[in-house]
């Protein structure tokens, strides 16, 4: 399967919310790599990539704190203008639409961005055939 997994959790918009998310995280030497916090009247959705989903997954059980693992496209590409032009119209020319958009914190001079997509196989595949990198699990 194409992507890596992201994990999704619902959460108040309070004071240590997030603190709370990420000690035992943290406490496992688990590495959140990119996170994407929105917010809508009172309640947030934290979206998260680690470097290690299956520690992170016990983590989570562990500390009973539910959340969904959904799969992402993870892509490498240019840190320069154009560069999400250029996946946007891939997907967009191959009539895939993106849900959301966010950047992981660089390890490299090349950006990395978390697609959520409505097809992640078909985008892909048509992305790594317009050589765009797709990353996996095992790459961040």
């Amino acid at each position: 399967m194409a992507g890596v997994k992201q994990f999704s959790m619902n959460a108040e918009d309070r004071v240590g919310a997030l603190a709370e998310l990420t000690r035992g995280l943290a406490h496992e030497g688990v590495n959140i790599r990119g996170i994407f916090i929105s917010e809508s009247e009172g309640k947030g959705t934290i979206r998260f990539v680690v470097d290690d989903p299956v520690k992170a997954e016990r983590v989570l059980v562990e500390e009973n704190l539910e959340h969904r693992i959904e799969p992402v496209l993870a892509l490498e590409m240019p840190n320069a203008p154009g560069a999400l032009h250029t996946v946007a119209k891939i997907l967009a020319d191959n009539k895939i639409n993106i849900e959301y958009v966010y950047t992981l914190l660089p390890r490299t001079p090349l950006a990395i961005v978390i697609l959520e997509v409505s097809s992640i196989e078909d985008a892909a595949k048509v992305l790594k055939e317009g050589g765009i990198k797709v990353l996996g699990d095992q790459d961040l």
